[in-house]
């Protein structure tokens, strides 16, 4: 098994220029990044964090955490009130790649055919073209309003159907909320799955070892719960012996 590592990504990267597009989030390559979406469901906007982490370097049984705290972004979004719920993703697909979604489950997802899988990446990519050209301070975040919000039905709801947690909505019209099941409020732990589909065939969605979690203050970590092997250190392994010996002798004399 693999030892644990932990990758602290923290700061944000200064452009020379405010306004500029963001330069990170290249979802629909062979390598696509996973990115955090915070939603505020009351006002409609979403909060988009690139991890800078690809799904292909992802490595499922190591343990990282990202200050998305230091994001002068956050702060600003979270000046406006509403209930906020957060989720993980990350999408790649071309004519030669297979379709390959990672995503965040509130439920246990189950074999899906591939047309729901290319949906997914499909929307994902829609997503992302969108949020690469809105101005932004920050080559690692951007604040998205209604038109262009993770939460709408066309991109969320979509993705949400790998889950196969039905969505809710509560409230009445105009003031209803819709929450998908590739979500949770912030502070809930949420299960990682990878879905890749090829053909028309289906596919089941294999479980990573470790959850994602968004704290109160601002820090996204994944937890692997993967064992490691790590082996004792010499004294110790002597004092077991020396135990072990103890114990051989202490049962020959009992048996004299």
């Amino acid at each position: 098994m693999l030892s644990n590592r932990s990758i602290v990504l923290s700061g944000a990267v200064a452009l020379l220029m405010g306004g500029s597009a963001m330069a990170q989030t290249t979802l629909d390559t062979v390598t696509g990044d996973v990115f955090l979406n915070i939603v505020n469901q009351t006002t409609d906007t979403s909060f988009l964090y690139d991890t800078g982490i690809s799904q292909a370097s992802f490595n499922g049984n190591a343990n990282y955490s990202f200050n998305v705290a230091a994001e002068a972004n956050y702060g600003t979004f979270l000046q406006s009130a509403g209930q906020l719920d957060y989720s993980v993703v990350s999408a790649t697909g071309s004519a030669s790649v297979p379709n390959s979604v990672d995503f965040t489950s509130s439920g246990s997802p189950g074999s899906v055919g591939s047309l729901v899988t290319e949906n997914g990446r499909t929307a994902i990519k829609g997503f992302v073209t969108n949020a690469d050209v809105q101005p932004s301070s920050s080559t690692m975040s951007v604040i998205l309003n209604s038109s262009f919000y993770w939460g709408n039905a066309t991109t969320e709801g979509v993705l949400s159907k790998l889950t196969g947690v039905s969505p809710v909505t509560t409230g009445t019209p105009p003031n209803t909320i819709t929450t998908y099941g590739d979500s949770a409020p912030i502070g809930v732990a949420l299960a990682f799955y990878n879905d890749t589909a090829t053909g028309g065939g289906s596919a089941t969605p294999t479980t990573f070892a470790g959850t994602w979690d968004l704290s109160s203050t601002g820090e996204l970590t994944y937890t692997t719960t993967a064992s490691s092997s790590v082996p004792l250190p010499a004294p110790v392994l002597l004092l077991l012996s020396g135990l072990g010996l103890m114990g051989v002798v202490t049962r020959r004399h009992k048996a004299a």
